[in-house]
């Protein structure tokens, strides 16, 4: 399963796919295709909003958003 592909999986095959995650069955590759795909949206996501401004906002909200999700999820994971 490729890093991108996950999404559609998750979209066409959601029981299934909640189903495995739920038994256990390859959850490292699962969970590394997830973080990889949240990335490169989010940081589309903060290009586009970054976009509206200038080139350097741009490539700076592209850069921050993946980052601040993730420092999010770093910091809520202990609960």
């Amino acid at each position: 399963m490729g890093n991108l592909a996950i999404i559609e999986t998750i979209l066409r095959n959601r029981r299934a796919f909640f189903l495995e995650i739920r038994e256990g069955v390859n959850l490292g590759p699962k969970m590394r295709a997830m973080i990889v795909s949240s990335i490169v949206f989010l940081a589309l996501y903060g290009a586009v909003m970054g976009s509206t401004h200038s080139l350097w906002q741009t490539l700076s909200s592209a850069a921050k958003m993946p980052l601040l999700f993730l420092a999010t999820l770093v910091v809520c994971s202990p609960t």
